[in-house]
Formats: structure tokens, sequence, C-alpha cells
């Protein structure tokens, strides 16, 4: 019966953390899906969709006599390829292909320094029409250099499926379609890694009702109970550590894009617990060998301070999973 509480917490918690685990923290909505298409690169070579097979891609939409938006939509994808995983593709598909033939395309793409990861798509122009508006559902008005086209730039998996649509001429958004792109990078090659930040916050919760346990059973004398609350509290930190490093070692950061009062808020927070965390580590392990060796009196002077910094790295940390994959 003195084992019952804790290990029923801890149970419940595990639970959950294994729920968690099937669970994607970060899912993308599928929006639709290109159909197959054949048009003509600016070097003048066909180009189908099944070039683009495997691989994640963002599309725009431009012309290259354009007098309005299209030179801020070429920058912003000019500014994508630095950002964006080596192996993201960019597409422009041309609105305006009787003009746009390959040899002007290919200029224009070299007035924005396109990479080899970067092509410009002109072709026939019912094909281009009926691509627009029954694959990205988008369309246009108006000829020549004023026509009206979409400003949206579109994020293509790699089977082809569009997973979102984004303002390119928006600096926000086009940061939100970098950090995208990488989502879909890693769902194609870690698709295991994106449960991990769910994972990441169970642990750290378990960590926190722990800890809560532990402290009460100590405060009514019942040992036992207080050494089996703190001990699974040290391995449920610890396999958070582990589960947090191989998540950024697979996908690396992922930023938080929220503006205005809320940013400064969650800076302050991640930074006080990045920190803490730093902090944590040598205290926890020095309480516990004090403990272990039976050095109470010293165990309860470092515990002091152990105790609520521990707690406050573990509700700080879901805290900021919270803000990052469920606000930002």
């Amino acid at each position: 019966m003195n084992l019952f509480v804790p290990i029923l917490t801890f149970l419940c918690c595990a639970v959950s953390c294994g729920f968690a685990i099937g669970q994607n923290s970060i899912h993308l909505p599928t929006m639709g899906e290109v159909q197959d298409f054949m048009l003509t690169e600016s070097d003048g070579k066909n180009f189908s969709k099944s070039d683009l097979r495997g691989k994640v891609w963002i599309a725009n939409f431009i012309l290259t006599r354009c007098q309005g938006p299209c030179p801020i939509l070429s920058s912003r994808m000019a500014g994508l390829q630095k950002e964006v995983h080596p192996e993201t593709a960019l597409v422009s598909f041309s609105v305006d292909p009787e003009y746009d033939t390959p040899v002007i395309l290919s200029l224009y793409a070299q007035n924005y320094r396109a990479r080899a990861n970067w092509y410009f798509l002109t072709g026939n122009p019912a094909d281009i029409r009926n691509l627009l508006r029954n694959s990205f559902h988008v369309g246009t008005e108006g000829t020549g250099p004023e026509m009206i086209h979409s400003l949206l730039f579109a994020l293509v998996d790699a089977q082809g499926k569009i997973r979102g649509y984004y303002n390119g001429t928006d600096l926000e958004e086009i940061k939100r379609i970098s950090r995208d792109a990488k989502i879909l990078h890693a769902e194609k090659n870690f698709p295991w890694a994106l449960s991990l930040p769910n994972l990441n916050a169970f642990l750290n919760m378990t960590s926190a009702i722990l800890l809560i346990s532990g402290f009460h059973f100590i405060r009514n004398k019942k040992i036992l109970r207080h050494k089996i609350c703190m001990g699974t509290a040290f391995l449920s930190s610890t396999l958070f550590l582990v589960s947090y490093l191989c998540y950024h070692g697979t996908i690396g950061s992922y930023p938080f894009l929220k503006s205005g009062w809320i940013r400064p808020v969650y800076f302050t927070l991640l930074i006080s617990h990045t920190v803490l965390a730093a902090l944590i580590a040598p205290l926890v392990l020095i309480t516990l060998r004090r403990a272990w060796k039976n050095d109470f009196l010293r165990h309860k002077q470092i515990a002091r301070w152990t105790l609520p910094v521990w707690l406050y790295v573990s509700v700080s940390g879901l805290t900021v999973y919270w803000m990052l994959y469920r606000m930002g």
C-alpha cells in the first residue's frame, strides 16, 4: 500500500507518454494534390511532375514582364533558396507562357541568381491554366504585364500533395513556409521524430507531478514514497534529455513565429528555462548522491534549492512546448 500512490501516478503519466508517442506534435493538413503535368524548363528541356517525385517543393506563380508584385515574389523565392533544406525544390510557374519563353525565363532566373534547385516552367497555355485551376486552385485575370494572378506560395510534399498556402509578399508567411518545409522533410526522413515534442511535454509533466508528490511525502515523513517519487522523477527527466537531444539532432530548431507582446514573454521563459536546465543537472546529481550516502543533513540543505529549480524547469518546459507547438 505504501507504494501504491507513487506507482499509480507514474503509470498514469507513462500511459499518457505512450499515447503521445503515436501523435505528431506538428501536423500540416492536406489541401489537395498536384496533377501530372508536362511543361518546359528554362533550359528548354521537358519537365514533369515526376522530376519532383520524392522532393519537398515550393511553387509560386509569376510573369517576367510583371509590373506589380512579381519582383517581390521572386525576391522572396531567392531568399528561400538560402533558408530551406538543400533538397527542397523551388518551382516558378509562368502565368504568361505566350511571352515567357525558355530563353526569357533563363535570363530572368539569372537576374535572381537562381540555383540548380529552382526551376522556371512555361509551356502550353491551356496546360498551365488547367494546372493552376485544377491543382493549385488559383487563377488569373487579364493579359499582358498587368495580369492579375495569385500571390500565394504553395508547399508540396514528397508525394505531390499540397500541404499549405502562404502569402508570398508577407515576410512572416515566408518564415512560416521555411519552417513548414523543414517539417515535411522530417515527415519524409524521420517521421518518428515528429512525436518527440509530445513525449517531451509529457515527460516534463511526469517529472513535475512526481516532484510535487515527493515533496508532499517528505513533509509527511513518508520516506520510502519520497525516495520512489524522486528517483522516478530523475528517470523521467533523464528520458526527457535523451528524447530532446534526439529531436534536435534529427530535426533541428523549431522557431517561434508569433509576434507582439507574446514574443518577449516566450523568449524570457525559454531563456530562463534553458539556463536553469543547465544548472539543475549537477544540483540533482549532488542531491541524490548525498541521499544515497545517507548524508541527510547536507542533502536537506541542497534539496531546498534543487526542488524548486527542478520543478520550475519541468513546468516551464511544459509551458514552452505549449506556446511553441500549440500557439506558435
